[in-house]
């Protein structure tokens, strides 16, 4: 008796596992993400240059972009104006911005 609960333990187990290892909603059906050179994003998707990035932070709003440099953390940091207001900015390659 105590063998057929083990198993069962351990088929309910494994079932909650895989559903789990699923995610919460199954396996993914989004779509990948897409560059949109409209957006500021090479075609490529990846921001290589300092001129990507200069693109990627104009097609957000920021304005006077200067001082882009890739330093060793791969991301590009710099400044911006942006309402009116200067900020450090700092784009991923993956175009993602921060700003301090």
């Amino acid at each position: 008796m105590k063998t057929g609960i083990i198993v069962a333990l351990a088929i309910a187990l494994g079932t909650g596992m895989a559903a789990f290892a699923q995610g919460p909603s199954g396996p993914s059906t989004a779509k990948p993400i897409e560059a949109d050179p409209k957006a500021g994003l090479p075609a490529s998707g990846a921001i290589s240059n300092e001129a990507e990035a200069k693109r990627r932070l104009e097609a957000q709003g920021y304005r006077n972009v200067s001082q882009l440099v890739r330093k060793a953390d791969g991301l590009w940091h710099g400044t911006a104006i942006r309402n009116a207001i200067s900020v450090a900015v700092t784009v991923s390659v993956g175009g993602e911005i921060t700003t301090r």
